[in-house]
């Protein structure tokens, strides 16, 4: 009988998920919550997480219950942080962006940071898509922790690509002025010692800048119109 309920919940995070779906979908016009746009965004935003782990790790670590379920989506969310920071970081190339390997560490942190930019939308559809509630500490924190793996992505993607330049005309190679660059560029500084030199660098740049605008948006919002509410916590 227990290993029969812990199947049905084990199943409970896909199948709720996928019960949105048929819901939004099934809907007559005239009764939908969400027309137009809005209702595609909202579609939209339920059909790409199957594409990515997060999903799937919560629909395993919720047979062990609502708090196995939080910490493991948070575990999954370190190890993307920690993660593009050692592909940034350790030296799995040369000068030259080479070695072997090193364009499937790149795809792989590329991959991971995509889940992380469909974030932010979830956060303004809350559970219509994401299914999740949050406090507004534990909504800080994640959102903390998507905005630095963001900024190491764009670094990680400057530097491979060797798309930003001193303003002696020198390429830049290390990580940590990459890194740099990222960071001035997030906060919309723009110093002008590090600049983009491709138009592909210049593309990045641009949309870098929007995402973390729109990111301070977001936060605003979060922190000012959700209701505190500590009971949620662990309903992640």
């Amino acid at each position: 009988m227990t290993g029969k309920n812990n199947q049905t919940k084990a199943g409970s995070h896909l199948l709720h998920h996928k019960s949105r779906i048929v819901k939004l979908c099934g809907k007559q016009e005239a009764d939908r919550r969400a027309i137009g746009l809005e209702w595609i965004i909202e579609l939209a935003l339920l059909l790409i997480q199957y594409l990515f782990p997060g999903l799937y790790i919560r629909h395993i670590s919720e047979r062990y219950g609502t708090v196995s379920k939080t910490m493991a989506s948070e575990v999954y969310l370190i190890t993307k942080l920690v993660f593009v920071w050692a592909i940034l970081f350790i030296p799995l190339y040369d000068q030259g962006f080479r070695m072997a390997g090193y364009p499937v560490f790149l795809f792989a942190a590329l991959y991971l940071s995509i889940e992380t930019l469909f974030y932010i939308p979830t956060l303004f559809f809350d559970e219509q898509v994401s299914h999740e509630h949050y406090s507004k500490v534990r909504g800080a924190i994640l959102m903390f922790i998507h905005y630095w793996i963001l900024i190491i992505t764009f670094a990680i993607t400057y530097l491979s690509t060797r798309s930003i330049n001193f303003t002696n005309g020198s390429v830049v190679t290390k990580p940590f002025d990459s890194f740099y660059f990222s960071v001035i560029t997030a906060c919309t500084i723009g110093y002008g010692d590090i600049t983009p030199h491709t138009t592909f660098g210049r593309m990045c740049v641009i949309i870098q800048s929007a995402i973390f605008v729109i990111f301070g948006a977001v936060l605003i919002n979060l922190l000012i119109s959700q209701p505190q509410d500590n009971a949620n916590i662990h309903k992640d």
